[in-house]
């Protein structure tokens, strides 16, 4: 009986701690791309450090998402990302990371900015390259993207304060939304898109 409350005890530790973790990371809208998955080799030092692959992705810039629905609109939307929309959070934001799906368990961590995940943005995208780590996340990542069962990537993103988008009317069907700045908080490879002509490479 005394094992048994200890047990239920530590469970219940364990369930509100997780809570209180999950709490704390920033909540965002999520959005998927897609296209061929190509599965780049590490360096030789790369190999040596422990990473066994290298996953890029783009995000497109300046490009029409699929047509988008969101809770509290009446009207289904597009949705385009502004060149320098992540700028800002891409050079300041420490806590970007990379997630096998979409959740916050450590163990489907793969990557954290400033660590091996990198970003470039370009005139039409902003490239991300993840140095796959030998751990069980990374190896099914690497699986995955070999099979070409992983098709895209999805990111989560935070718009800034009521100025980080623009709502205009597209046509007499849809709307548009233009994303000026937001921030920038995972990477998640993904097999379903939302922004159909950017690439997972």
């Amino acid at each position: 009986m005394k094992l048994a409350l200890i047990a239920s005890s530590i469970l219940s530790l364990g369930a509100r701690l997780n809570r209180e973790c999950r709490s704390h990371r920033p909540q965002g809208e999520t959005r998927s791309v897609t296209c061929a998955v190509e599965l780049r080799d590490v360096s030789d030092k790369e190999r040596a450090d422990g990473f066994i692959g290298v996953l890029v992705g783009e995000i497109p810039l300046n490009s029409d998402s699929e047509v988008l629905t969101m809770r509290g609109r009446s009207r289904p939307f597009v949705e385009r990302i502004a060149r320098g929309a992540f700028s800002r959070s891409l050079k300041e934001d420490k806590d970007i990371m990379g997630f096998a799906g979409h959740t916050d368990d450590p163990l489907n961590a793969f990557a954290r900015i400033g660590e091996n995940l990198s970003f470039t943005e370009g005139e039409n995208s902003i490239q991300w390259r993840a140095l796959l780590p030998d751990t069980q996340a990374g190896r099914d990542l690497k699986t995955l993207a070999q099979r070409k069962i992983i098709r895209g990537t999805s990111f989560e993103f935070e718009v800034i304060g009521d100025s980080g988008n623009k709502w205009e009317k597209r046509d007499d069907r849809t709307d548009l939304r233009t994303i000026l700045e937001a921030r920038m908080l995972a990477v998640n490879p993904v097999a379903w898109p939302a922004y159909p002509e950017s690439e997972l490479t």
